[in-house]
């Protein structure tokens, strides 16, 4: 370009700043719904094994959507009532084998559990990852047994959310190393952060 001659207009905008990175609470916020969804996609395939669990997906599925939208319900449970949950559980599934005598069946409505507790409690990366493992063998057990070709579409689905969680989950550490779960991103709005993602 030669020298005095004027810059176009779409060239100055090109060269302003972008939208700036997600910030900490807004990495944090994302991590929250798609450990949620993730969740939620996971359990759902257990909707097509005959193991006596599906009597627990609509309650537990009404209990992860209400914490993934309203994040701030999970602060209502105090710590000592986390810190009685995992007891609880290890109850239920002792009984649960006694009673039904279906050692397979028991494991995987302890798993649908503890996928519960992990998606609506508080979670810190090694949550978050305990989260992404449960998760998975989950949607595995669920293929193998049902052997349906909806398993394609389940694990392609399932290995899109997991992968996005992960890098969520890198980005978040990495811009917050300590990872506080403070209160203020339980206090953004999804559509603000559904804008924020979609500029940046």
């Amino acid at each position: 370009m030669e020298k005095g001659e004027s810059v176009p207009g779409w060239v100055t905008r090109s060269r302003r700043a972008s939208e700036p990175a997600l910030t900490p609470d807004e990495l944090h916020r994302l991590r929250w719904g798609l450990g949620g969804v993730l969740a939620l996609v996971s359990m759902w395939g257990l909707f097509f094994l005959d193991l006596g669990g599906f009597a627990l997906l609509p309650p537990i599925t009404v209990l992860v959507l209400a914490t993934l939208v309203r994040p701030s319900l999970s602060l209502r449970i105090p710590a000592w009532g986390w810190r009685l949950v995992f007891p609880g559980l290890i109850l239920f599934v002792a009984a649960d084998i006694v009673l039904n005598a279906e050692p397979l069946a028991a494991l995987l409505r302890l798993n649908l559990l503890l996928i519960a507790v992990r998606a609506c409690g508080q979670r810190r990366p090694r949550e978050d990852l305990q989260l992404v493992v449960l998760c998975l063998f989950l949607v595995v057990i669920s293929g193998v047994l049902t052997v349906a070709i909806g398993f394609v579409l389940h694990i392609l689905l399932f290995t899109a959310l997991a992968l996005t969680y992960l890098l969520t989950i890198t980005l978040s550490t990495a811009t917050d190393p300590e990872t506080k779960d403070t209160t203020r991103w339980r206090r953004i709005p999804w559509r603000r952060l559904f804008g924020r993602l979609r500029r940046a």
